[in-house]
C-alpha cells in the first residue's frame, strides 16, 4: 500500500481522532526533542569537566616538578 493510499483510508477519520493522532504525535516528538537535548547537555558536561581536570592535573604536575609545590 503506497503512503498516498494510506492517507486516503486515514481521510475517513472523524476530526475527534485525527485532532488526537496530531496531538500525541506533536507530544512524542517534543519528548524526543527535549531527551535529545539532555544527553547533548550531558555529553557537553562531562567533556567540560574532563578538561578542567586536565588542566588541574597538568597545573599540579607543573608544580610538583618545578619545585613550588607549598610544603
Amino acid at each position: 500500500m503506497s503512503p498516498g493510499e494510506q492517507r486516503r483510508k486515514h481521510d475517513n477519520l472523524p476530526p475527534d481522532v485525527k485532532d488526537y493522532i496530531d496531538a500525541a504525535a506533536e507530544a512524542g516528538a517534543e519528548k524526543a526533542i527535549l531527551k535529545l537535548y539532555a544527553e547533548i547537555g550531558k555529553a557537553g558536561v562531562k567533556k567540560a569537566l574532563l578538561i578542567v581536570g586536565a588542566g588541574v592535573a597538568a597545573l599540579l604536575s607543573y608544580l610538583g616538578i618545578s619545585g613550588h609545590w607549598p610544603k
